[in-house]
């Protein structure tokens, strides 16, 4: 069966959109192009991919089985094309990273300022996704190195853990519990906090320790990035729970850090395209483990000095 790439990539803009109209708007193009696009994928592949619902349109069950395929399609295509402009520009094949989106700000901005001091003229590609996406596009060879954080010694298959940092509680200069020497669970009654996602599976721990406290602090932020979470302690909105990477790596003018009892340190595991990596693959993975060597090094010395 030969399929137009483009009824597949017209497929996938209406079941993200919910309506012909929206996707074809998304497209560029007129909404009979979009109809006919679909009418056309429908006598292709046999079976019906949209049935009327009221004045809308809702997906079969076989479309929905179809999607995940669909949006794979696209996105190799985009790849390529992505690709022949490189070769047409001249341009070293980048480096493809994926990482959840707490890691942002914590060690990915440095690695990237010492990498280009090795290679000027590699593209460094990188997505900021969740722990799920991560593992697909692994799997896929869509991303030559994935980075993602866990709290536990259990990590997904092909990950490596290269450093651990403890969870440390940030504060305002001036705060009541900048007094301490070490925060514990139950020094959190009555502060605002802001943390990191309930959803996330890496904050699992942490939401188990404040969900245990009775009363419970109130949440007045969730959220995925610790630097924006970091940024929120600056501007007095709570204080937080984060890893000692985002706080060790970063402006803490006018915050400081506490190491937290009960201890929960936060884990970062990396992955990557062995053996098939290209040179400058494994330079950023080098350059990945000596700051995030450094960092846990200097952690270490940071809780030791905190605990006497």
């Amino acid at each position: 069966m030969d399929i137009d790439p483009r009824l597949l990539r017209i497929f996938v803009a209406v079941m993200h959109c919910g309506s012909v109209t929206r996707a074809a708007e998304q497209l560029n193009t007129s909404q009979p192009t979009v109809s006919k696009a679909i009418r056309r994928l429908e006598e292709l592949v046999e079976f019906s991919l949209f049935e009327p619902l009221g004045r809308s349109i809702h997906p079969t069950p076989k479309a929905q089985l179809l999607l995940e395929a669909a949006i794979r399609v696209e996105r190799e295509l985009e790849d390529t094309r992505h690709r022949i402009l490189e070769i047409k520009r001249g341009r070293t094949q980048g480096v493809r990273i994926a990482a959840i989106p707490a890691i942002a700000a914590a060690i990915l901005p440095r690695a990237v300022i010492e990498f280009r001091k090795v290679y000027p003229e590699t593209t460094l590609e990188i997505e900021l996704w969740r722990r799920e996406l991560i593992l697909s596009e692994l799997d896929a060879g869509r991303v030559d190195v994935g980075l993602l954080y866990s709290t536990t010694h259990s990590v997904p298959a092909g990950f490596r853990v290269i450093a651990e940092a403890p969870t440390l509680c940030v504060m305002p200069v001036g705060h009541p519990l900048s007094t301490k020497a070490i925060v514990t669970a139950e020094d959190l009654h009555g502060h605002k906090l802001v943390i990191y996602h309930n959803s996330l599976d890496f904050a699992d721990r942490l939401w188990r320790v404040v969900e245990a406290l009775d009363p419970e602090p109130e949440i007045v932020v969730e959220a995925s990035q610790g630097a924006f979470l970091r940024d929120l302690v600056k501007h007095n909105v709570g204080i937080s729970l984060l890893d000692g990477f985002t706080v060790s790596d970063a402006d803490m003018r006018g915050l400081v850090a506490r190491p937290f009892l009960p201890a929960m340190p936060f884990r970062l595991a990396i992955a990557d395209q062995e053996p098939r990596m290209s040179p400058q693959s494994r330079e950023f993975i080098r350059i990945i483990n000596d700051i995030s060597s450094q960092l846990q090094s200097d952690l270490e010395q940071f809780v030791a000095e905190a605990m006497g």
